[in-house]
């Protein structure tokens, strides 16, 4: 990309399978909404320092990535703990919002907040550790994330968004160790395999009576062994 750009478009490339790298050259300040969506060729991608602006879908079916930066004097974005290890993610500054991620993601502590679609499509990814101290996991986070077998719900998470599993299909359990049932939305775990549903066995009644947890989850709910 020549350092003229300052703006990458909307879906600008959009299913350009055969690209498998980019970096972002220091002139560009904004990404369009799906700017690299459904390019399943690329495997790593670096933020310049001048990026502000990440617009939503940007990253979206990017089902091999393995490698996330931000440079290290960008003023909006990071992709590094608060040790300056590389998480291979993209994060706001202050560390507390995960945006986008990908199959070798590690979130960090001091996340609370994981972004709608910051893992749509993942395919590759087949295990997460979601830290203690994420209290809202936004919406679509998961969809179709396939290789994904189980899942852990910290007892920090307070909110759950919609479809945040869904096309999950390989669950095999989920497992919620907040005491207070989370606020679901009615397609929070559709199409997940009809796996239990796993929490402290001291709150499946309160759960089975909650609401959106009772209407279409009750029958799933379990106590933690």
């Amino acid at each position: 990309l020549p350092n003229s750009i300052e703006t990458i478009g909307d879906y600008a490339f959009d299913y350009c399978t055969g690209l498998t790298s980019i970096n972002i050259p220091d002139s560009v300040t904004q990404i369009g909404e799906g700017a690299f969506a459904n390019c399943t060729g690329l495997t790593s991608i670096t933020i310049s320092d001048s990026v502000e602006r990440i617009d939503s879908y940007a990253f979206d079916g990017c089902t091999n990535l393995t490698s996330m930066v931000v440079g290290a004097d960008n003023e909006y974005y990071t992709s590094r703990d608060s040790s300056e290890n590389e998480c291979n993610c993209i994060m706001t500054k202050d560390g507390k919002t995960l945006i986008y991620a990908c199959k070798n993601t590690i979130i960090p502590n001091g996340v609370d907040t994981i972004s709608n679609q910051a893992f749509y499509g993942c395919t590759g990814l087949t295990s997460i550790t979601i830290p203690d101290g994420v209290t809202e996991i936004g919406m679509s986070v998961f969809y179709g994330c396939t290789g994904l077998t189980s899942i852990t719900i910290p007892d920090s998470v307070t909110t759950i968004g919609g479809w945040v599993f869904s096309g999950c299909t390989g669950l095999t359990s989920i497992t919620v160790r907040a005491t207070t049932p989370p606020t679901i939305t009615y397609s929070s775990f559709d199409d997940t395999n009809n796996c239990p549903i796993y929490v402290p066995s001291a709150s499946v009644n309160a759960y089975k009576n909650a609401n959106e947890w009772s209407y279409y989850y009750a029958s799933r709910i379990q106590a933690i062994a």
